[in-house]
């Protein structure tokens, strides 16, 4: 795990879930859907904003489960993270309403 406030903020908000195995069920650790849009974001804009791979990732997450996002959320780390115009492009780009 990085050592910066955001990745301590992803650590603290992963969702257990389990995977169901023919012989032993065990847990695994996923990223929120906020935590997986922001470092996709990140990503992009490190890769010179080119990847069209990363931005589709990014509008499809906001077209499947933008009603079940933490906008705030979003819009706060965004701005920490400073991809905040992404956000917002991505937002607009994917036709959600925030």
């Amino acid at each position: 795990m990085k050592e910066k406030p955001f990745y301590k903020k992803v650590f603290e908000r992963r969702i257990k879930d389990t995977l169901e195995d023919t012989d032993s069920p065990f847990a695994i650790y996923l990223c929120s859907r906020e935590d997986v849009i922001l470092t996709k974001l990140q990503w992009y804009k490190i890769g010179g904003k080119i990847s069209e791979h990363q931005w589709l990732d990014i509008l499809g997450v906001f077209k499947v489960r933008h009603e079940k996002l933490d906008m705030q959320y979003l819009k706060t780390w965004a701005k920490e993270l400073s991809v905040d115009e992404l956000l917002d492009k991505a937002l607009k780009e994917s036709e959600v309403n925030n």
